[in-house]
């Protein structure tokens, strides 16, 4: 009878393991296609049986971060970080989603100590060392941001966009370090800031040669709503369409300096670069031809991309890019999907005398 009763309580408790190992693989399954009210039950199961580990947390997790209910998703990341059971690349995710939490609340510190954590739970993922970057760099300290970009690229899926991250920091300090360069742009920040109060048409000095084959673009950036489990979707889709766009040799970009002090009029609303409508104006200021601007929209695990170009000397939208990306699309694959697309349409309307064959955008 012992013997007996020994044998049914193994098969009962192997029988159970396999069940519950048959809910988390269903868990998982619902949550990668986007199902979440199937996450939803599989995880409500998962929490009674098994509390002890930390699956069924990160999930639901997941499911309110993407709806958007971030105080409920920062309670089940803590229990997922606190459960006795579960693997570190678990728990590193679940340190990744209190990060993005802490970073959309704007607790920099906060959030780069979680992503810190991340790292040490699982030191051969990039995200984690990606997001510090991109939280450096926000903070003001490129190099430090660098530093941690060097690290991530080894183990980077998308190495190239953490190059060209890497080199666009770089430069950017280097400019900000010289003295001359700061004072050069500081004038004709003031230059063009007065010229558009007279209303008067760029100088020679910013105005392009007649002739020149290079057509000259401005980047306004690409604005961010929603919710992303990744840090900085949308700064990594910029940094990557601005080396494909350079990558043409027929596309030159507004100097970002130039740009950004042009803007720092806007924000301090001390000129008529206040106005809204001004923006066309200040394009021709700068002497772009081509306004380009977009949209990342994050929807549960999915992301539209809407990139327009605006033409300065008529105001009129003459392409629109749309794009939507399922599930966890690598940021590499959705920028060459934009890039081509993007390309295709300038030079449908700007026929440059050059082929765009140098931009690598297959």
């Amino acid at each position: 009878l012992l013997l007996a009763a020994i044998v049914v309580w193994s098969w009962w408790t192997a029988h159970g393991r396999m069940d519950l190992h048959a809910q988390e693989q269903k868990a998982l399954a619902a949550f990668q296609t986007g199902q979440y009210e199937q996450v939803r039950q599989a995880c409500g199961i998962l929490q009674r049986k098994q509390p002890e580990r930390s699956l069924g947390f990160l999930l639901m997790g997941n499911v309110h971060f993407y709806n958007g209910e971030l105080e409920r998703a920062r309670n089940l990341y803590q229990r997922a970080v606190q459960a006795p059971q579960g693997p570190d690349m678990e728990k590193a995710e679940a340190y990744i989603g209190l990060g993005r939490i802490a970073s959309v609340r704007g607790s920099t510190q906060q959030a780069m100590d979680y992503y810190g954590w991340a790292s040490r739970l699982a030191p051969d993922h990039e995200e984690p060392l990606l997001a510090q970057a991109l939280l450096q760099n926000r903070a003001g300290r490129p190099d430090q941001a660098v530093a941690l970009l060097a690290q991530a690229r080894p183990m980077a899926a998308d190495a190239r966009s953490i190059e060209t991250l890497m080199l666009q920091l770089q430069a950017d300090a280097a400019l900000k370090a010289d003295v001359q360069h700061q004072a050069r742009i500081d004038r004709l920040v003031r230059e063009l800031v007065q010229q558009m109060e007279k209303g008067g048409p760029p100088s020679g000095a910013q105005a392009k040669a007649a002739g020149d084959r290079s057509l000259t673009l401005w980047f306004d950036g690409l604005e961010s709503v929603g919710y992303s489990l990744q840090e900085g979707v949308a700064t990594l889709i910029a940094s990557g369409l601005m080396e494909r766009l350079l990558a043409t040799r027929q596309i030159d970009l507004v100097e970002r300096d130039l740009l950004d002090g042009l803007m720092n009029e806007i924000r301090l609303g001390a000129s008529p670069l206040a106005d809204p409508s001004a923006r066309l104006e200040l394009g021709r200021l700068v002497a772009a031809r081509i306004i380009l601007t977009g949209r990342v929209v994050h929807n549960a695990a999915d992301t539209q991309v809407t990139l327009r170009c605006i033409e300065t000397d008529t105001g009129r939208i003459f392409a629109v890019v749309n794009a939507h990306f399922e599930g966890q699309t690598p940021v590499a694959a959705m920028v060459d999907r934009l890039a081509g697309d993007l390309l295709a349409k300038i030079k449908t309307r700007y026929p440059l005398q050059a082929e765009f064959e140098d931009a690598k955008v297959n």
